[in-house]
């Protein structure tokens, strides 16, 4: 199975990615197909960082977005199914849009070099959460197991809101889930 970041685990292989061959379709095919998960098909024998195993988001725009590892990958899909194999002349002719984004509440989130823990709102908007008590209100007891680490290379995939969470009543968890459907509706 392919991996976004390039890297196969065990897991992984025990789970058969769901490739659905797109070769012969067309750029302008797969746009109109879209929102789809495509890659290039990969030779065989290449190591964990061929570009084929990379898998981009197209938009209904015909750009492609890349996800920059797993964890912003299964906030958005729950497996690898349903991804479009295309050749690398196809591939080649979708621009390169902004990177995914963690999807809405799903997660929080927080920069390697930084203390600070976000809530994750629509658009790729990082909303600050005061304390400890504000982010049980919104995750639970155990909030702190629901933080994924960004490196610091994807600050500008991000805006930081100068609005900050003192309560449940400054964000709500399942209308920011809720806010959208696929990463279309977050561009």
């Amino acid at each position: 199975s392919e991996t976004t970041d390039g890297e196969a685990t065990e897991a992984d292989s025990e789970t058969a990615a769901s490739e659905l061959d797109a070769t012969d379709l067309t750029h302008e095919d797969l746009t109109a197909s879209s929102p789809v998960l495509i890659k290039t098909v990969c030779p065989g024998g290449e190591d964990a960082e061929h570009p084929c195993r990379a898998v981009y988001f197209l938009d209904n725009e015909g750009k492609r977005h890349a996800f920059p590892n797993e964890k912003v990958y299964f906030t958005w899909y729950e497996d690898w199914t349903n991804i479009y194999l295309v050749d690398d002349d196809v591939m080649a002719s979708f621009a390169v849009g902004s990177n995914v984004v963690y999807h809405p509440a799903t997660r929080m989130v927080k920069f390697m070099t930084s203390r600070t823990v976000y809530a994750v709102g629509r658009y790729g908007v990082l909303y600050p959460i005061a304390s400890e008590e504000a982010a049980i209100e919104l995750y639970g007891e155990n909030w702190n197991h629901q933080i994924d680490d960004i490196a610091d290379v994807f600050f500008g995939n991000y805006d930081i809101s100068e609005e900050t969470i003192e309560s449940a009543d400054d964000f709500d968890v399942e209308v920011q889930e809720a806010s959208v459907e696929s990463f279309n509706d977050n561009l």
